[in-house]
């Protein structure tokens, strides 16, 4: 432990007597005592002095600030290495007692890249820094929205049209116009977004859809997740079907008795059953 110790000092005193351009730049700001930086903690070291701890942090290219806490039972320190720091993440900076906090001097300090996305100083002594973009966004400093449509890199099916939208994109299922002028739907009651009026409208929009749950409005306003039957039914026609259940208000009890007077159904796809 002593020996690598002394060879991250030897290395860090190299690096000091180089030119500029061949070693990083990290100057540490006064301690704070009782607080410490949570949930962004990149690594986890057990050092023997406050000072090493700084040493790993200035060897690691995206530290930006450390915790340590006080002298554990076994001589040692932990020593937390963070990728951020307390002036761009304020919510996460915490109390803990007899921690040391030190923030580096660096222009992420000041938020310069849009929200949810990265800084990392250079750390060259310049105030340079890079803005890791989250996924939809481009640029310098992650400022302009990445057109999925346009560069093809949406998941839209072939029966939907991409639309652009801030840092993403939406689906809209395709319209089509058959000869009596009625505008078809693609994949209608697909989704809750989308919702039929009936399963009969499913069928309608998408002739290939199979029997199984669709979305369907409601009376009320809502949606409800409603088994549909699109096969042909003997005697009853095409498919299409929306399946209902009469119940007679004079049988009560449950099913599961076996007695005559009980007659219910228990399904997630039926609204109205009662156990």
């Amino acid at each position: 432990m002593l020996l690598k110790m002394l060879l991250l000092k030897i290395g860090l005193l190299l690096c000091w007597v180089v030119e500029k351009e061949c070693c990083r730049i990290k100057e540490f700001s006064i301690p704070i005592t009782g607080k410490f930086l949570s949930g962004h903690v990149i690594k986890t070291l057990f050092v023997t002095d406050e000072e090493t701890c700084k040493l790993h942090c200035y060897l690691n290219d995206i530290c930006q600030s450390i915790n340590i806490s006080p002298r554990l039972d076994n001589g040692f320190w932990r020593c937390e290495l963070s990728d951020t720091d307390d002036k761009q993440n304020p919510e996460s900076f915490d109390e803990a007692v007899d921690y040391k906090y030190y923030s580096t001097k660096n222009p992420c300090s000041s938020s310069p890249c849009v929200k949810n996305s990265t800084c990392r100083p250079n750390f060259l002594g310049d105030n340079s820094f890079q803005c890791i973009c989250p996924p939809g966004f481009t640029g310098s400093e992650c400022s302009r929205d990445v057109d999925e449509c346009a560069i093809g890199t949406h998941n839209c099916s072939s029966n939907a049209s991409c639309i652009n939208t801030i840092g993403s994109f939406a689906c809209s299922n395709k319209t089509e116009l058959i000869g009596n002028g009625t505008t078809l739907t693609r994949n209608k009651g697909y989704n809750p977004y989308q919702a039929a009026s009936s399963c009969a409208d499913v069928l309608l929009n998408t002739p290939e859809s199979k029997s199984g749950a669709y979305y369907l409005k409601t009376e009320e306003g809502g949606v409800a997740h409603t088994y549909c039957h699109m096969e042909d039914i003997p005697e009853c026609g095409g498919g299409g079907w929306t399946l209902v259940m009469k119940i007679d208000g004079k049988k009560v009890g449950n099913y599961k008795t076996g007695s005559q007077t009980s007659y219910s159904f228990l399904s997630h796809a039926w609204l109205s059953y009662k156990q």
